[in-house]
C-alpha cells in the first residue's frame, strides 16, 4: 500500500443557503411567516423594524435645520405654557391619598366608568363557554357531598367531544396519543413510562409490561445490547471530536474567510450536519492548529457511520436504533447519540430503573389493580364510583341527577340512554320510550312498519311518535367546543378585485412587519469593535438574504395567482360556477416553475375575491369526461350532484342509478355510479335510503 495524491474533477449540485430560505418561506402561511420574520428581528441585531418613517438621520449640530426645529419648539412651549401651568396646578391639588385608598378598594379587573363612557373592547370581549365549565358552574351550585362531587368531577373529566360518558374511548384515546408522541419524538422516556401507565390502568397487563421494559431496556437480547452501546460509545466520541472541530472552526471565522463560508453552511439549517463537518475537517486542516487527532478521527467516524447496515425492526427498540443509524449516516450526531442512548436505555435514572422493574416484576406476577378493566370492556360506574370513594348505588343516582342538566342528557352512556333521558324530561308517551328502547336501529333504517308490528299498534301513530322523537338532540355538546369557531378568521394574503372588464390580483401587506437593515448601526459598531466585523457581514448577509427571499416569495404568490385568475377566468366571469379542470402543471408550464413549486405556493394561501375567500388550492380540479369535446372540474359535478338532491322530491328521493342518469341527461357527464357515490361521501349526503321522507 502505498500513500499518494490525486485530483479528481467532478460537478455537485448545491442549493444555496439563499435558495433554501426562500423554499423554505414560500410554503409557510401568512401567520407563520409573520412569526419568521418577528424571530429573525429579536436574533439579527442590524434588522430594525420600520415605524412608518423610516431610519433616523442625524445632523450636525448648528444646521439650519436644527434652528428651525428649535425656533418652532420654543414657540410651541411659549404658546401652552399658561395652559400647562393650570394643569399642574390641577393635578397639585388632587387628594392623592383619598384616590389610592378608593383605588385599593376597587376590584383587580373592574372597570370603573365615568357618565356617558363606554367601556373598551377589550373590557367586554368574551368567549365561548366549554361543555366542562358549564357544567362545573352546575356542579357548584348542587347540593352534593365531597364523595359525590369527587364523582362529578370524575364523570366530567371523562365526556368525549359529544358530552357522552365514555370512559374506554377516553383511554384508548389518550393511549393512541401517547403512542403518535412517541413515534414523532423516540428519545421521550417519559412518554414510554406514561404509555406503561395507561396500559396498566386499563388492563391491558401485556402491553403495559412491554412498555415498562421498553423504558428500561429490558427487552434487549445480549447481541442487541451490545452493538448498541458499540454504537453509543462511537457516537459519543465523535459528538466530542465534532464539538472541538465546530469550535475551532468559530474561532477561525474571526479571521478567516474560508472559515467564514464554513459556518454559514448552517446559518439556515440550524443544525450541523455531514456536509458541514466534511467541510469543517477540510478547513481546520488547511488553516487550524487542531493537533489532538479530532478531526481525523471525526473523519473515520463518519466515514464507518456511513456503512451502518439497518437491524429488522422486530420492536420499538431496532426501530428506535434504525432511526438513529439514519441520522448518524446524515451527521445528525447529536439527535443520533440520543437516539441510541434511548434505544439502550443508558438515559434511565437508577431510581428510575429500580422503579420500573418493580413494576414489571408486579405486572409479571398478576399484580394488577382491581379497579382495571379487562381488555375488551369498558370502564364502568363502579370503578369511578370506587375511585371517588362512593357507594356504586349513590354513583348511579348521582349520574342520574348530572343526566338531567343543561343540556338535557348530557353524561348518558349511550345515544340510547341519552334520548330516553331527553324523552322522560320532556313527558314523553311510553310509545316513543319503546321506540328508543327498543327500535333504535329501525328507527335509523326507517323500517317503520317493522316497530308498528312489534309494537302492535298502527303505523300512523309510529309516524307521529317519530316525528316527536327527531326534535330531540343526539349531540348534547353540540352547543358547546373547546374553541371559539367565531374567534377565528383567516387573513387573504391576495386580493382578487375586478377593474372594468379585467380582473387584477394585488398583495396583501397589511398585517406584515416591516425592516430594513440599520446601516447606521452596523457601521458605528465596526468602528467600534474591530474584531466583530466577522459577526456583522454574517449578520448583514442574513439579513438581505431574508428580505430577498421575502420579496421573491411575494412576486411568485402574486405570478401564480395571476396566471390561476387568467386560467378560471370563466369562474370568475360567471359567479363561480364554472370551474374548469386544472392542475399543477398547467400552472407550472407558463410560468417555467416546477410543480412543486406550485404546490408550496398554493398551500395555506388564501386569496380574498368578490365571490368569497379561497384556498389556492380551491381552484385545482381533476378532469371529468364528458360527452362533449370539453372536459369539467370536478368539483362542479360536485356542486351539480348537491343540486340535484337539493331538488329532489324528498318522498322518492334519487338513489346513485338516478343521479348518473340526471348527470348525463341534463349536464352531459359520463361518470360511473361509484364516483357519484364517492362524490355523495364526499358532500355528506345520505344515500336515498336514508334521506327518505315517508311523513
Amino acid at each position: 500500500m502505498e500513500i499518494r495524491q490525486s485530483l479528481k474533477q467532478s460537478m455537485n449540485l448545491v442549493m444555496t443557503p439563499q435558495l433554501q430560505q426562500a423554499i423554505r418561506l414560500l410554503q409557510l402561511s401568512r401567520a407563520e411567516l409573520v412569526e419568521e420574520i418577528r424571530r429573525e428581528l429579536e436574533s439579527n441585531p442590524v434588522l430594525a423594524e420600520d415605524d412608518g418613517q423610516g431610519p433616523r438621520v442625524t445632523r450636525d449640530e448648528g444646521s439650519p435645520a436644527d434652528a428651525d426645529a428649535a425656533t418652532g419648539m420654543a414657540e410651541r412651549i411659549d404658546a401652552s405654557d399658561l395652559d400647562k401651568r393650570k394643569e399642574d396646578q390641577c393635578v397639585n391639588e388632587i387628594d392623592w391619598d383619598a384616590f389610592l385608598e378608593n383605588r385599593t378598594q376597587q376590584r383587580v379587573g373592574e372597570v370603573r366608568l365615568g357618565e356617558g363612557e363606554a367601556p373598551s373592547i377589550e373590557a367586554t370581549y368574551t368567549r365561548a363557554e366549554t361543555l366542562e365549565e358549564h357544567l362545573r358552574f352546575q356542579l357548584q351550585t348542587s347540593d352534593f357531598s365531597d364523595d359525590e362531587r369527587r364523582f362529578a368531577e370524575l364523570v366530567i373529566s371523562n365526556l368525549d367531544d359529544k358530552g357522552f360518558l365514555d370512559l374506554r374511548t377516553a383511554y384508548d384515546r389518550s393511549i393512541d396519543e401517547l403512542r403518535e408522541a412517541i413515534e414523532a419524538d423516540r428519545t421521550a422516556k417519559l412518554l414510554v413510562y406514561n404509555l406503561g401507565v395507561f396500559l396498566e390502568n386499563v388492563g391491558r397487563v401485556t402491553e403495559a409490561r412491554a412498555a415498562f421494559e421498553r423504558f428500561a431496556a429490558t427487552d434487549l437480547s445480549p447481541d442487541q445490547r451490545t452493538d448498541l452501546e458499540s454504537l453509543v460509545r462511537g457516537a459519543r466520541g465523535a459528538l466530542r471530536d465534532a464539538l472541538v472541530v465546530h469550535a475551532e472552526v468559530s474561532r477561525l471565522s474571526e479571521t478567516k474567510p474560508a472559515a467564514r463560508e464554513v459556518l454559514a453552511m448552517i446559518r439556515e439549517k440550524k443544525t450541523p450536519d455531514r456536509a458541514f463537518y466534511r467541510a469543517a475537517i477540510a478547513c481546520v486542516r488547511e488553516i487550524g492548529r487542531l493537533g489532538d487527532g479530532s478531526p481525523d478521527r471525526l473523519d473515520e467516524a463518519l466515514e464507518r457511520f456511513a456503512n451502518v447496515p439497518a437491524q429488522p425492526p422486530t420492536g420499538e427498540a431496532m426501530a428506535t436504533r434504525n432511526r438513529a443509524v439514519e441520522l448518524l449516516r446524515d451527521g445528525l450526531l447529536e439527535r443520533a447519540t440520543a437516539h441510541l442512548a434511548r434505544a439502550a436505555g443508558l438515559d434511565v435514572e437508577p431510581h428510575e430503573r429500580t422503579r420500573v422493574l418493580g413494576r414489571i416484576e408486579a405486572l409479571a406476577g398478576g399484580a394488577t389493580r382491581t379497579s382495571a378493566p379487562e381488555s375488551n370492556e369498558s370502564l364502568t360506574v363502579e370503578e369511578l364510583a370506587e375511585q371517588a370513594g362512593l357507594d356504586p348505588d349513590d354513583a348511579e343516582t348521582v349520574l342520574a341527577e348530572m343526566q338531567r342538566w343543561d343540556p338535557v342528557g348530557v353524561c348518558a352512556r349511550s345515544i340510547q340512554e341519552c334520548l330516553r333521558v331527553q324523552a322522560e324530561v320532556l313527558g314523553f308517551d311510553d310509545l316513543e320510550l319503546a321506540i328508543i328502547e327498543r327500535h333504535l336501529a329501525n328507527l335509523e333504517k326507517q323500517s317503520y312498519g317493522a316497530i308498528a308490528k312489534d309494537l302492535r299498534v298502527p303505523v300512523e301513530e309510529i309516524y307521529e311518535a317519530v316525528k316527536a322523537i327527531r326534535e330531540l338532540d343526539s349531540h348534547p355538546a353540540r352547543n358547546f367546543t373547546a374553541t371559539d369557531d367565531k374567534s377565528m378568521g383567516i387573513t387573504p394574503d391576495v386580493f382578487v378585485v375586478q377593474d372594468g372588464t379585467k380582473w387584477v390580483v394585488q398583495d396583501n401587506d397589511r398585517g406584515m412587519p416591516r425592516f430594513y437593515v440599520n446601516e447606521a448601526l452596523v457601521e458605528r459598531l465596526r468602528e467600534a469593535d474591530r474584531n466583530s466585523r466577522g459577526f456583522l457581514d454574517d449578520k448583514v448577509r442574513s439579513a438581505r438574504y431574508l428580505l430577498a427571499s421575502l420579496e421573491k416569495r411575494r412576486k411568485t404568490i402574486l405570478r401564480v395567482t395571476e396566471k390561476i385568475v387568467d386560467l378560471q377566468a370563466e369562474f370568475f366571469d360567471g359567479g363561480g360556477n364554472l370551474l374548469r379542470p386544472m392542475t399543477l402543471k398547467d400552472v407550472a408550464g407558463p410560468l417555467e416553475l416546477h410543480e412543486s413549486t406550485i404546490s408550496r405556493v398554493t398551500t395555506n394561501k388564501w386569496v380574498h375575491t368578490p365571490l368569497g375567500l379561497f384556498e389556492l388550492k380551491y381552484f385545482f380540479n381533476s378532469p371529468i369526461r364528458t360527452e362533449t369535446s370539453d372536459d369539467i372540474a370536478s368539483k362542479t359535478v360536485k356542486q351539480t350532484i348537491r343540486r340535484l338532491v337539493d331538488a329532489e322530491d324528498k318522498r322518492k328521493p334519487y338513489s346513485d342509478e338516478d343521479l348518473v342518469r340526471k348527470l348525463r341527461a341534463e349536464s352531459g357527464i359520463d361518470i360511473a355510479r361509484r364516483t357519484v357515490a364517492k362524490y355523495r361521501e364526499e358532500l355528506r349526503i345520505l344515500s336515498s335510503g336514508k334521506r327518505k321522507q315517508l311523513f
